[in-house]
């Protein structure tokens, strides 16, 4: 991974814990919900062979 710019640091050094933890559930829930387009989609595949 890149390392951080300064610009990048100086916005992290700023967030606050509890919006540092409301981004992790977003990604969180985003790749979770990634993944259930993905197999729903194979479902669907299925389905109509």
């Amino acid at each position: 991974m890149s390392r951080p710019t300064k610009a990048e640091k100086l916005v992290q050094d700023r967030v606050s814990k509890e919006e540092m933890d409301a981004m992790k559930r977003a990604r969180e829930n985003n790749k979770e919900t990634k993944y259930f387009h993905k197999e729903f989609h194979k479902q669907i595949a299925r389905l109509g062979k």
